[in-house]
Parts: C-alpha cells; sequence; structure tokens
C-alpha cells in the first residue's frame, strides 16, 4: 500500500471524514482519487509559500502540509482575493486540492485556500446616514445586507457633495451616500473609508431671488461683489461686467449710491463649488 493509501485508510479508520466532532474541530474530507478538502486548518509555520498546519480534534492533532503554487486560489474570509503573504501564523484556513502520492506526510497541493481571519475587506457603499456621533467622528448607516454600519471617519479622508469639499461637521442625518468605498471590517462591522461622496440636490442651484442687508460693497464699478447677509448667512455676491444695478423702482442707478446696512434684494445662482457665494444678474437697493 502506497503512503497516500495508507493516510487515506487511517483518516477513514479514526473517523476524521465525520464532520462535526467540536465546533473547533477540523473537517477533512478525500476522495478515492486523491483530492482533498480540509476546513479549520491551523497555521503553525510558514516557508515562503509552503504553510505548515494542524488539523485538531479537542486534544487531538495531525500535521499536514500545504504547498502552493502560481495557480493557487487565496481568497479572504467573504471571498475578496487575497495571497499567501496575507496568511499569517495562528490564522485558520480551508484549503481544497490534491494529495500528493508517495508522501510521508500529509501534503496537499492547494488549488483553493480561504483564510477566515482575513475579515477586513474592499467595499463599497451607498445609502442613508441614520445618525451621526460627532465625539467618536463617526456615523451609522443601514446596509441590506449587513445591517448597521458604524463609519469611522478620519480628518484626511475626502468628502464630496457635489463639486464641493465638505467637512464631516457638515453631516447629518438624512444624508444620502452616493458611494463610500473603503476598508469593511466584518467582525467590528465597521468602515473605514477612504473617500465618502454625498448626494447634492440640484434643485439648490437654480437662479432666485434673496434679500437681505448689505455688510460690504469691495467696489462701484462693475464687475465687483457684495457681501450681503441672508437668512444669518453671509452671501459673496458677485457681480459681472454685465450684471444690473437697479434702484427701488427698479430704475437704473449706480453702486455709488449703495451704502452698508441698506436692504437688498439680488438674482441669481449660487454657485456649485461655495454654498454662499452666488453670481447675480441683478441687484437692487431697496433704500432709494
Amino acid at each position: 500500500m502506497s503512503h497516500t493509501r495508507h493516510w487515506l485508510a487511517l483518516l477513514v479508520s479514526v473517523g476524521l471524514l465525520v464532520p462535526g466532532l467540536a465546533s473547533a474541530a477540523s473537517e477533512l474530507h478525500v476522495t478515492t482519487k486523491g483530492d482533498m478538502s480540509a476546513a479549520g486548518l491551523t497555521v503553525m509555520l510558514k516557508s515562503g509559500s509552503t504553510l505548515y498546519v494542524r488539523a485538531t480534534w479537542e486534544d487531538s492533532f495531525m500535521r499536514m502540509v500545504v504547498t502552493t503554487n502560481a495557480n493557487t486560489v487565496v481568497s479572504k474570509n467573504y471571498g475578496e482575493k487575497a495571497t499567501v503573504s496575507d496568511i499569517e501564523v495562528g490564522h485558520r484556513i480551508d484549503v481544497e486540492g490534491q494529495l500528493v502520492s508517495g508522501s510521508d506526510t500529509v501534503t496537499i497541493v492547494a488549488a483553493k485556500i480561504r483564510d477566515a481571519a482575513l475579515v477586513k475587506e474592499s467595499k463599497t457603499f451607498s445609502g442613508s446616514i441614520k445618525r451621526v456621533d460627532s465625539n467618536s467622528q463617526s456615523f451609522v448607516f443601514t446596509d441590506k445586507s449587513l445591517g448597521e454600519v458604524t463609519v469611522v471617519v478620519l480628518a484626511s479622508t475626502p468628502i464630496t457633495q457635489g463639486k464641493r469639499q465638505v467637512q464631516f461637521s457638515t453631516l447629518k442625518a438624512g444624508d444620502k451616500i452616493v458611494s463610500m468605498s473603503g476598508t469593511y471590517d466584518y467582525a467590528a462591522k465597521t468602515l473605514s473609508p477612504a473617500a465618502i461622496e454625498l448626494y447634492q440636490s440640484k434643485d439648490i442651484f437654480v437662479a432666485k431671488n434673496f434679500e437681505g442687508t448689505l455688510k460690504n460693497i469691495s467696489g462701484t464699478a462693475l464687475p465687483t461683489q457684495l457681501t450681503v447677509s441672508v437668512g444669518g448667512v453671509d452671501y459673496t455676491v458677485y457681480l459681472s461686467g454685465k450684471s444690473t444695478v437697479l434702484s427701488k423702482n427698479k430704475s437704473a442707478t449706480s453702486l455709488k449710491r449703495f451704502a452698508e446696512g441698506d436692504r437688498v434684494r439680488f438674482y441669481g445662482a449660487i454657485r456649485e463649488v461655495n454654498l454662499s457665494e452666488v453670481d447675480a444678474e441683478v441687484v437692487r437697493d431697496l433704500n432709494f
């Protein structure tokens, strides 16, 4: 009897082909052709691309060797592609492959390896923010498959909304996430985002009338800019060389007559890159 057939006979005789001996026990399945699948093997040593592992059943164990090559497919616990270099001593792995004939030890040429310890994977999400925690610089959203996910945002994490770069402090419950990519930790149910893109409604950029108090005027000849307080927000209002300047009765007038504290009305569109900047087509001073 060859060494390989001797090992097969031994595996069958001691009942190692039967799964469920213990919750942390290994499972070994071998066909008469030498195809083998092994679940729950513990990596004890690495030497280059070769793994020295143990199959365990309570206080009993069996040493095995797992060899890999360029055709071996390695994956993380939830399916993302990995490499042999990602596998570390102490990791639990599942292996599918072919037993080496005539070996003195149980040696598997691995076709597939899944590393159950690799639970951080690259993912992209979308959804709505459920709640924000400013103390921990994090927020929670609900994913259809994973449930609640906590997103921990670093100061360096880029957050964009439309064409604008925004800060974490602007986030609020209900904000829609168009795309959020990063590293998801399945064990902790947390995401470390590489970038966050928020939905921005285009309605806000439609030209409309604004009315407020003139706080500053940088020049009395076009083009120029004004600072106008509207509802507690200071808008920088840009007037081009083609902008129309009117008085209260809509007659043409000069910016020289505008004074700080005057009530002004202007018509224009908010800039997509800055919500406090407006390109105004018309400005009226309502005080004269």
